[in-house]
């Protein structure tokens, strides 16, 4: 009897099926190739960010993790057999969107976002409901690749400043606060960006979500030991903070006033993190599998998903994630002149001084134009700052951690406090700014500042990007600007507030003209 053609039967078929069992996971890797190509530019923004801040450097770690921990449940997803489905892809359709109106709006962080989480919906297409569930863990500790929080620095060096100067008084030690700064008799502080803990709390977080992963299974311990990886580094920071500015004033401002300011800060930050992570070791929970999950069953293996649903599944997917980046090269508009001079503008009753009210100098980077001019009138006298952008990108655009009217790290200047005004003008109408106290080596400020985008007005920064974002899908370009008006103030703030008032009311249709004129072609 002739076995040979049984034999060659009996290897084609194993053949075939160890194809159908990889068919699904090189669809997965194809794609995830696939849609990295598209959104190259986003991923490398990510990686730039990576590359040039401290605070989020922990971003190179978090790939290599989440890959080791679906490596180590290798044998639990081996026994589950894929099963794609489709409606993962109207999820991926709506990240796709988000990007699209992050990128016209260049929005980075959202950007950002919807890239990273495109992946655990492409493994829940492909791969099915059961198996992306089974590594949820790791494929949502992707999103902490994302560089987020700098906007909780405001708020961080607000509770920094509070904590510090509240327990340096329950010490007995005077103190006099304006803002972020503050002066004992030995000498003054400030806090600043490196000083607001939002480092500390970024590598906490990671830390502690990976932790609780590791070691709880139950969701409630999970959830505690996250919020407490959140709760300790903030007020480790205030005690650091405070702890920080006793050893100067004891040593008069010997110690802790340079380098070793911040190896302090980070050995203190060692000890707090080490001192959580052994506390939440006396609740570590079992995690030991049930056995029969444990055992890798060699004779085991998953059936292969249908092909022709694999294909149309990943065809879709491929086809929706190359729609938007495709659809954003379509709507661009054509760049406008970068050639713009923005001439200060005539205001009646006001004359343009030479006379400089201060150092003080907006910091908004990358305008294509701007003007900054005082003016007077009866002895008064305010400046007046436009920064006009367009052809908006990474380095050069209105709305920006970097773009604002002090620096945080700088030393001469600092912003003392902020709150919003609303202004009657003319024809019934108002305006709203926000207001904001200067603290400089030469005085103070009083300053109100706006944005405006193609005629319209606002104090957001969200509702600017919003602005922008619907001028550049209506094929309108993204010119924009930043109005600021600023005179010296001191403890009469009302005062200052008249005068910006009575500027305001003279000056605005002329700024507006200005801005309306620029020749963007």
């Amino acid at each position: 009897m002739n076995l040979e053609p049984v034999a060659l039967l009996n290897s084609s078929a194993a053949r075939v099926g160890r194809f159908a069992v990889a068919l699904p996971y090189v669809l997965l890797i194809a794609l995830m190739v696939w849609l990295l190509g598209w959104y190259w530019t986003t991923a490398a923004s990510l990686e730039a960010v990576w590359a040039h801040s401290a605070t989020f450097q922990h971003g190179y770690t978090i790939l290599p993790i989440s890959l080791a921990l679906i490596w180590s449940r290798r044998r639990q997803l081996w026994e589950i057999s894929p099963r794609p489905v489709f409606w993962p892809l109207l999820l991926l359709a709506l990240l796709g969107l988000a990007w699209l109106l992050a990128d016209l709006a260049e929005v980075a962080v959202v950007r950002q976002y919807a890239l990273v989480l495109m992946a655990p919906v492409v493994v829940t297409a492909l791969l099915g409901v059961r198996f992306a569930w089974a590594i949820a863990f790791p494929l949502m500790f992707l999103v902490l690749a994302v560089p987020f929080g700098e906007f909780l620095l405001p708020p961080m060096i607000e509770f920094t400043a509070d904590f510090t100067v509240g327990a340096l008084r329950l010490t007995g030690i005077p103190v006099f606060r304006e803002g972020p700064n503050f002066t004992l008799p030995s000498g003054s502080w400030s806090v600043v960006e490196a000083c607001s803990g939002l480092r500390y709390l970024i590598a906490s977080f990671t830390l502690g979500c990976l932790y609780a992963y590791l070691n709880y299974r139950s969701l409630r311990y999970r959830l505690i030991f996250i919020a407490l990886s959140l709760l300790v580094p903030i007020l480790a920071n205030g005690m650091r903070a405070y702890l920080i500015v006793i050893i100067g004033h004891l040593s008069n401002m010997q110690l802790a006033v340079g380098v070793d300011h911040y190896i302090y800060g980070w050995v203190f930050f060692g000890v707090v993190i080490g001192l959580l992570f052994w506390a939440g070791s006396f609740w570590r929970e079992d995690m030991d599998a049930p056995k029969q999950a444990q055992q890798f069953k060699q004779d085991v293996v998953p059936t292969g998903a249908s092909s022709a649903k694999l294909l149309m599944v990943a065809l879709a997917g491929a086809t929706l994630g190359a729609l938007w980046p495709a659809y954003a090269v379509y709507v661009e508009p054509p760049l406008h002149s970068t050639n713009i001079r923005i001439a200060p503008p005539e205001v009646a009753g006001w004359q343009r001084t030479d006379v400089r009210l201060s150092t003080w100098r907006p910091h908004y980077m990358g305008a294509r134009a701007h003007t900054n001019q005082v003016f007077e009138k009866n002895g008064r006298r305010v400046g007046l700052y436009i920064g006009y952008y367009n052809n908006q990108n990474e380095r050069a655009k209105l709305i920006s951690a970097s773009n604002a009217l002090t620096v945080t790290l700088a030393d001469s200047w600092s912003t003392v406090s902020r709150e919003n005004v609303e202004t009657s003008i003319k024809e019934k109408a108002s305006l709203l700014a926000e207001e904001s106290k200067l603290r400089g080596p030469d005085g103070r400020l009083l300053a109100w500042h706006w944005y405006w985008v193609e005629g319209e007005r606002t104090n957001s920064t969200y509702v600017t990007k919003m602005l922008q974002a619907k001028s550049r899908l209506l094929g309108r370009g993204d010119d924009s600007a930043v109005v600021i008006l600023y005179t010296p103030t001191d403890d009469r703030v009302e005062s200052s507030r008249a005068v910006l008032n009575e500027f305001i009311q003279d000056a605005l249709p002329a700024v507006e003209k200005v801005l309306a004129d620029v020749n963007r072609e």
